[in-house]
């Protein structure tokens, strides 16, 4: 097995990829900034044990030669100008990582057709990313992570997820969770920084261990998780449009539960079903009193520890 190519700064020559038309499994495999038109001398190539890399590419390259590629340990796609659609590695069966970052004319992202088992995917600091068409055969995921991608506003490639153990969102575009409806065992779920997101919509997991909801100035409906029973941590701050917290009427047990500077919150009653709480804090959420917490805390069956402080006007 060979165990390393890099072609950096490598102008197109058919004579030397010519070398490489043989090649069935390389340990890493590294090409970047290069002025190759193509990829197709790694025509015969169908696993890379460890890194796979691509970076600082434009428009020009064609990917297809890397189509055969069935098996790759860490596939990372860096810095590609002037590509506005990925769509390649369509022979990709499994991967332990894959990511994107930091290439800012990047729209849309598909390929990925024969791929059915990844742990983790990072899309991070895509500015224009708009559409995310792969992965629609993965059903189970480690982590997943979308990051700094504030224009994303379709992501059905992730329909097909039922289970995840991490799902972190950060300034996305999203305007609903409907894209990852499917989802019915979720471990961690994390929101941050997505002021176009408006509602849970369809994403009605049947188990979620964390829910975490910072600084999501367009949320106003949780509408959507009707079905759990228990939560290790819930966490809502600052998420000034959210008025009530319709969708956890079936709770009945949350380890931590935490509300802070909830601007717009006026109540916390559609949790009626809510017996135990291990810790609860409940902190400067102005349209919520502190004799109105202190009353829900007094008819909950079992409470460890209670903050509550600088609530109401």
């Amino acid at each position: 097995m060979v165990q390393e190519v890099e072609l950096a700064r490598f102008q197109d020559n058919p004579l030397l990829m010519s070398e490489f038309t043989t090649l069935h499994t390389v340990e890493t495999l590294t090409i970047y900034g290069s002025g190759l038109a193509s990829l197709n001398g790694f025509a015969s190539l169908r696993e890379v044990t460890g890194p796979l890399r691509l970076f600082e590419f434009d428009e020009t390259l064609d990917l297809t030669g890397l189509n055969g590629v069935e098996r790759a340990r860490d596939v990372r796609i860096s810095r590609f100008e002037g590509f506005y659609s990925f769509d390649a590695l369509s022979g990709l069966i499994e991967a332990s990582l894959i990511t994107f970052d930091s290439s800012s004319d990047l729209v849309r992202i598909s390929g990925f057709d024969s791929l059915t088992s990844v742990d983790v995917v990072r899309v991070t600091w895509l500015p224009l990313l708009y559409e995310i068409e792969a992965f629609a055969n993965v059903q189970s995921m480690s982590e997943l992570e979308l990051v700094r991608v504030p224009r994303l506003v379709l992501a059905e490639g992730f329909l097909g997820l039922t289970q995840i153990d991490e799902l972190e969102l950060d300034d996305v575009g999203l305007t609903s969770l409907n894209s990852f409806s499917n989802l019915a065992d979720v471990g961690s779920i994390t929101v941050t920084n997505s002021g176009f997101l408006k509602e849970f919509g369809s994403f009605a997991p049947q188990t979620c261990n964390n829910m975490i909801l910072r600084d999501n100035e367009g949320l106003d409906s949780l509408l959507g998780p009707q079905t759990l029973t228990e939560l290790d941590r819930l966490e809502i701050e600052d998420c000034g449009a959210l008025v009530k917290l319709d969708g956890l009427e079936t709770v009945e047990e949350i380890d931590e539960l935490i509300l802070v500077r909830n601007s717009g919150l006026t109540s916390i009653d559609s949790m009626s079903s809510l017996q135990v709480v291990g810790n609860f804090t409940a902190t400067f959420n102005r349209g919520l009193g502190d004799d109105y917490l202190l009353d829900f805390v007094d008819d909950l069956t079992s409470v460890n520890h209670v903050t509550i402080t600088g609530n109401g006007p």
